[in-house]
């Protein structure tokens, strides 16, 4: 039995029925030579069944407090993989509908916070995956390192492997007393480690002040617009292929990284829509873009996130001059997340400041507070690698990869 880290338990207690709190990927798969969709789902069915001990959260619920992840026995595998009520669209190029109406609905919390659904093709051979998972369970890398273990580098499937599971049992009152301990660890440590957190605020105090910040838009408000108000349960997914090889020659011609490269696509694409529909405002829309804390060969399926605020400089019409601010304005707010992450460090501050400001910005959308209360954040953009290699499901073949993020 593992305890919830804060972010973990965060994403559990913030949820509501019209801002779940799960995201998912989408895999498009040409299904093994003749097969169809009903009998491929019998034979996704076992494989899943087989590999879900290998990822720490398919097995896994939270227990009757809430603060811990307890082992499960066994899953049903029919409740958890099975046939997506719609499939592609009738142009056969699209599964965006059927995704948005599966990401509208709340995951069960009864058992394991996981599903994975099978989206019928256009009949060509093709469907897809939607695998979804609670954020409470892992990040987007963490993520990523399930789909890896789920799947083959050939349409052979490997034998399985079965990691040992350590119980424990599990009580009211040892919840709360090991919660208590926790929280007074923690406080030791952070009395410890107030000469660094004083350090890391002096650096970001001067970093925030120096006149390039400024040039760099990275502290600016973020305007009100048309796509800042309530929101619902309902949810919209759209899907689009970029060439990575034209993004990277992008990235190197103008000296920048391939993220600020994805983030002046994302400005351009923002500011044609909000000026096609009148309602482009003068100041610059301001991103929140998570940024992953895992080190290297960290396969744990929790959550190790920060966020960076990065402006997408909607004010900027010419597309270079747009590039070359917003590599500008990341390059500040990198050096200011790295010059403060010791202010990050203890767990017991519920949720580190930026990820507080994801939430929060979550929990205005839901309620009426987003009408009048200007927002922290414009909108979130999430940019995490995809598999680097051919993979199978099951001896289906991946053919493409997508991510769905929380506010889809």
């Amino acid at each position: 039995m593992s305890e919830l880290n804060a972010t973990d338990a965060n994403f559990i207690h913030f949820e509501s029925s019209q801002t779940p709190m799960h995201i998912a990927s989408v895999q498009v798969i040409q299904l093994p030579h003749g097969m169809d969709e009903s009998s491929f789902l019998t034979v996704l069915r076992k494989h899943i069944a087989e590999r879900a001990a290998e990822v720490p959260y398919m097995m896994r619920k939270l227990n009757r407090t809430g603060m811990r992840w307890q082992p499960v026995d066994a899953i049903d595998i029919n409740r958890h993989v099975r046939m997506a009520p719609q499939g592609f669209e009738s142009s056969g190029r699209h599964f965006d509908q059927a995704v948005a109406a599966a990401h509208s609905t709340a995951l069960a919390t009864d058992g394991p916070l996981w599903d994975i659904l099978l989206i019928p093709g256009p009949g060509d051979g093709r469907a897809a995956l939607y695998n979804r998972v609670h954020h409470a369970c892992v990040d987007g890398l963490g993520g990523q390192v399930a789909i890896t273990r789920l799947s083959d580098t050939s349409i052979e499937p490997r034998e399985p492997q079965l990691p040992c599971v350590r119980r424990r049992n599990d009580t009211v009152l040892g919840d709360w007393l090991n919660l208590g301990t926790r929280l007074v660890a923690e406080q030791i440590d952070a009395l410890q480690s107030w000469p660094r957190q004083i350090e890391a605020i002096l650096r970001g105090a001067q970093l925030a002040a120096h006149p390039l910040a400024g040039e760099a838009q990275l502290f600016a408000p973020a305007p009100r617009t048309m796509l800042n108000r309530t929101v619902g349960a309902d949810r919209s997914y759209a899907s689009g292929i970029l060439p990575l090889t034209v993004m990277r020659a992008l990235a190197r011609a103008h000296d920048c990284s391939l993220n600020d490269v994805f983030l002046a696509v994302c400005g351009g694409a923002l500011r044609r829509y909000l000026e096609r529909n009148g309602g482009l405002p003068r100041a610059t829309l301001q991103a929140g873009v998570p940024v992953g804390l895992r080190k290297g060969g960290d396969v744990k399926a929790d959550n190790q996130l920060s966020m960076m605020r990065i402006p997408m400089r909607t004010d900027i019409d010419n597309g270079v001059q747009r590039l070359l601010a917003i590599a500008q304005a990341s390059r500040y707010a990198k050096e200011l997340l790295t010059h403060t992450l010791p202010l990050q460090s203890n767990p017991s501050a519920f949720m580190t400041a930026p990820l507080q400001m994801l939430l929060a910005q979550q929990m205005r959308l839901s309620s009426s507070v987003g009408a009048v209360q200007p927002p922290m954040v414009n909108l979130i953009v999430s940019n995490v690698p995809g598999p680097r290699s051919r993979r199978f499901f099951a001896g289906a073949e991946m053919l493409s990869h997508y991510p769905v993020s929380i506010p889809a």
